[in-house]
């Protein structure tokens, strides 16, 4: 799963995807527990709660109407689907991954998966995407860094 975050120095989304720092991508590797379980044992770091499953209600209630975040929520959406290591990271430019495919985007990639609950994986499984993907591209000058 992978969330695009454009650069508020520009005006709209439209303008960030013209520059080439317009856009943060974070990626998370997503894994389900065995069974049928909601709880991942992840917990909230600030509040003690059990983060994606708290997080994965939210989500299915969000995403039948969009694909989008409000703002003022994004920073506490942002942390329940974040590895608890988020310190190991591979860091490089890419593109988006959808059309345009513009060359505008600084991918960083968390090396420890997230253990989704089952039924937001099942909910993320049953969606119909189309067009989210490219074919994989060649490196050329291009560094993957690590932390």
């Amino acid at each position: 799963m992978y969330f695009d975050i454009p650069c508020n120095r520009y005006g709209s989304v439209k303008e960030a995807r013209e520059h080439e720092d317009g856009v943060a991508v974070l990626g998370v590797w997503l894994t389900a527990p065995g069974g049928d379980s909601d709880e991942d044992g992840r917990h909230d770091r600030e509040s003690g709660r059990s983060g994606a499953a708290s997080t994965a209600r939210w989500l299915l209630e969000l995403l039948p109407n969009g694909p989008f975040v409000p703002h003022s929520q994004s920073r506490t959406f942002l942390r329940h689907l974040l590895p608890s290591d988020d310190k190991s990271f591979y860091r490089y430019r890419g593109s988006l991954t959808t059309p345009p495919c513009s060359p505008t985007v600084v991918w960083t990639v968390f090396r420890e998966p997230v253990h989704a609950p089952a039924r937001l994986m099942n909910f993320l499984r049953s969606l119909n995407l189309g067009e989210n993907f490219r074919d994989i591209q060649d490196q050329d000058e291009r560094i993957v860094y690590f932390r």
